[in-house]
């Protein structure tokens, strides 16, 4: 019986620390970390923007112009798009974009690959300082490459991530983790 309260204390004190205690202490060591990141920056260097698509003609077209319309500089950008083997007008429209933006590199697949794949074969290809991966749904804004790249100035700046706001969307169809 002592056997059974023992492993039963420590599952709870198991489950107190991964919910209540690592987050307390991971909150009060990290909020006394800042890194400077100036405001404005001069700082361009080559950025690979990958994409994997399936069936994404609603949306791949505005996806590309909101990257053409970004302020940071397009001959430090390069744009690799995977297509998952759509069945719809996707391919067609990243292609003619391919065609026209020497910057951008299409790789449609014939046979399903699944998103992971898809990303890893096209990372294979990228040669740009800074990766960001990204999903034809998520429009950039004008400065989103500049601030994404930005805390990349701190060498010991490994990995950033972006926070999605949504404007205008609708809300049906999208995850609920994206809600």
């Amino acid at each position: 019986m002592i056997i059974l309260q023992i492993i039963l204390w420590f599952l709870i004190a198991l489950i107190f620390h991964t919910y209540v205690l690592y987050p307390l202490i991971l909150s009060i060591f990290g909020s006394t970390k800042k890194h400077n990141i100036p405001e404005k920056s001069d700082y361009t260097p080559d950025v690979c923007i990958i994409m994997s698509l399936f069936n994404e003609e609603s949306v791949i077209k505005d996806k590309i112009e909101s990257i053409l319309k970004s302020y940071y500089p397009i001959d430090k950008i390069k744009l690799i798009i995977g297509s998952d083997n759509s069945t719809d007008q996707t391919n067609k429209i990243v292609q003619e974009y391919a065609d026209k933006y020497e910057f951008i590199t299409f790789v449609p697949f014939s046979t399903r690959q699944g998103k992971s794949n898809v990303i890893n074969a096209m990372i294979d290809k990228a040669d740009g300082d800074i990766l960001i991966l990204s999903d034809a749904n998520v429009m950039f804004d004008n400065n989103t490459i500049k601030e994404i790249v930005k805390p990349f100035i701190d060498k010991k700046i490994g990995l950033v991530d972006t926070r999605m706001t949504n404007t205008g969307l609708k809300k049906e169809g999208i995850s609920i983790q994206e809600k």
